[in-house]
């Protein structure tokens, strides 16, 4: 696919840059891209979407225009990732046909990050998480 993301305004505000409520000086840009995958030897186009958070002058300077090189990443795992911002771990994947949790081929449930990179060879990655690792959201 392309190694171009499309930079998102907000749905509700119309703006490029989210400035943060709780820390200021910071904020969010929302990215989509489309990736072609295969899984189980079926080709699948997937759309995903991912926040970059930082300084807003600095997301200014890189977030100018409707396109930023690029892609977005997929990150799966065992373990949460991350704790939400009410302390809470990351909540795992739901299928979204049935509401109920989405469950691996060995019966497990994981989690998912879509993540940002100006790496265009990157690929998707399977992430081992240690608890004392996490990180914020």
């Amino acid at each position: 696919m392309s190694n171009f993301c499309k930079v998102m305004s907000d749905r509700e505000t119309g703006k490029i840059i989210n400035e943060s409520t709780t820390s200021p000086g910071f904020g969010t840009v929302r990215l989509e891209s489309k990736e072609l995958v295969v899984t189980n030897g079926f080709l699948n186009e997937q759309k995903r979407s991912a926040l970059v958070r930082g300084e807003v002058d600095v997301l200014k300077k890189m977030f100018s225009t409707s396109q930023v090189q690029g892609k977005i990443i997929r990150k799966t795992s065992n373990q949460p990732m991350y704790k939400k911002r009410d302390g809470s771990d990351q909540d795992p994947v739901i299928n979204p046909t049935t509401g109920e949790l989405a469950v691996r081929a060995d019966g497990n449930i994981y989690y998912q990050q879509f993540v940002f990179t100006q790496d265009t060879s990157a690929t998707d990655v399977e992430v081992k998480v240690k608890v004392e690792e996490q990180v914020e959201a």
